[in-house]
Formats: structure tokens, C-alpha cells, sequence
């Protein structure tokens, strides 16, 4: 039950893990350490607690937790056995690790569109992506399209197509060029695909057919 050891659990939302580390850890006050009152079970607990959350405010994600909520303190405060303290800080732990594993997954897919959207005219991989979030291709995978319902290479493709209908609405390039500016060096890819995605040639669609 290290602060360390607690906050790589709660930031890989480990649940299983979580709550048998819960366990362990209620055993050992209330057994090892020989804590007999409420008082002091629940003084203890609050107190590693607490040594959680600067763990937290330390680590890579740097979540700040401001304090306790008055509500788990409540509920500890009515524990009167092993279990019973067992599955309110299992609770919430579990609960902890939902919102900042929620919160994180957020804050890497809102990064990864942003890289796309500031550097879709390159020749984009899931994998160099990936690196700069210092995550595997195939969780990035996963994840993308949990969060966006899109696959990485639908959502690149679609900031792409959009771009384009909107250069060709809006400016005097030439259809090769727009495609070279999106992203497309071979022109054909770029039309079967404006196509397949907008029922229209680029042609076709810069004059309104």
C-alpha cells in the first residue's frame, strides 16, 4: 500500500488489483499494527490517504486533489468492521481511479487530434503519433476510436477532405495543388478517396455539381 505503489494502480485503473491492495492494507492496521478504535482506524486510514494524493500531485499527471471529501471521512467515521472498511475504501479509490483514468484518456485523445489537425499535410502514422504520447500504436488505436468513435486513420482522413472542400470552395489552387497541400501526393488517391467520401470528384464539387 505505498503511496507509489497506489497511485500507478489508480493511474492504470486497476480496478482487481485496487481493491485487493485495499485488503491487504486494512488487514495490516487493523491485525499488524494492532489499531483497535474506530478513531484511530479511520485517523490512520485519512492519513495514508493524504500520503496518496502528494503521491498524485508528484507523478506524471500531476492530479491535484485539494482534500478528503467530508463524505468519505463520514462514512469511515460509521465502519464497524473489517469488511465494511475494506469496501468503502475500495469504493472509493475505485471510484478516484474512474474519473482521473477518464480524465487522462481525454487529455491524450484532445492532444493527438491536435497534433492531426496542425500536421495533417505530412505523411501521418498512428506509430508517430503514438511516440509523441509516449503510448503503444495499439492502445492509441483502441483508444482513439473508444473516445471519437473515428479510427485513426478515418479522423486523419476526414480533417484532410474537409480542408480540401474548403480550399476548393474558397481559393484559386489548382486541384493537384490542394491535394499536395492536404496531404495527397498522388492525385489519384486524392480524388478516389474526395469521392468515395463526398459522392463528388473535386471537380465536380468546385463547380457545384
Amino acid at each position: 500500500f505505498s503511496p507509489k505503489r497506489m497511485v500507478e494502480l489508480i493511474m492504470g485503473n486497476e480496478e482487481g488489483l485496487l481493491a485487493e491492495a485495499v485488503q491487504t492494507y486494512i488487514e495490516q492496521v487493523i491485525i499488524h499494527h494492532a489499531i483497535e478504535t474506530r478513531q484511530d482506524i479511520t485517523r490512520t486510514i485519512l492519513a495514508d490517504l493524504s500520503k496518496i494524493f502528494v503521491a498524485l500531485s508528484e507523478s506524471e499527471s500531476r492530479q491535484e486533489i485539494e482534500e478528503i471529501p467530508m463524505s468519505l471521512w463520514e462514512s469511515l467515521d460509521e465502519c464497524a468492521t473489517q469488511v465494511q472498511y475494506v469496501q468503502v475504501l475500495s469504493d472509493y479509490l475505485i471510484g478516484l481511479s474512474r474519473e482521473i483514468s477518464s480524465k487522462h484518456k481525454n487529455a491524450l485523445i484532445e492532444r493527438a487530434i491536435q497534433i492531426i489537425r496542425s500536421r495533417y499535410k505530412e505523411d501521418l502514422k498512428l506509430q508517430t503519433v503514438a511516440d509523441e504520447l509516449s503510448l503503444h500504436p495499439v492502445w492509441l488505436s483502441h483508444l482513439f476510436k473508444k473516445e471519437t468513435g473515428n479510427t485513426f486513420l478515418d479522423y486523419v482522413t476526414e480533417v484532410r477532405i474537409q480542408v480540401a472542400k474548403q480550399l476548393l470552395r474558397d481559393s484559386s489552387h489548382k486541384i493537384y495543388e490542394i491535394a499536395e497541400l492536404v496531404g495527397y501526393k498522388d492525385l489519384q488517391h486524392f480524388g478516389a478517396t474526395f469521392k468515395k467520401r463526398t459522392g463528388l470528384s473535386p471537380k465536380q464539387f468546385r463547380s457545384g455539381k
